[in-house]
């Protein structure tokens, strides 16, 4: 991401809207990397949230897949501004419905 990604469009927003979809694998294969999949997901916000333009540009939104109740698929953290969006804590389980998930994002 660079700095001419984001241009002034307004004075209460001076910053182009950036939609990130993160579409996470949270099935039953998932068991034993699921804590490794949790800090990368914590690291990602951490490090767009010490982003002065990122945190106030970039939308985020996190569809997990395997350990979901709507067919193996949930959002589990809605699109938000990352300074406002929660960082899901994420388990394993279920099967691998990905293309549903794909589908979702």
């Amino acid at each position: 991401m660079s700095e001419n990604d984001f241009i002034e469009i307004d004075e209460d927003n001076a910053f182009k809207r950036l939609p990130v979809a993160l579409c996470l694998d949270t099935s039953g294969s998932m068991y034993e990397d699921i804590s490794d999949l949790n800090e990368a997901v914590k690291g990602f916000y951490e490090e767009l949230k010490g982003h002065d333009r990122a945190k106030h540009s970039v939308e985020t939104v996190v569809v997990q897949f395997g350990n979901g109740t709507d067919g193996g698929v949930d959002v589990v953290s809605p699109f938000a501004e990352v300074e406002h969006a929660g960082i899901p804590r994420l388990s394993a389980g279920g099967s691998t419905p990905m293309g549903a998930a794909i589908e979702r994002c």
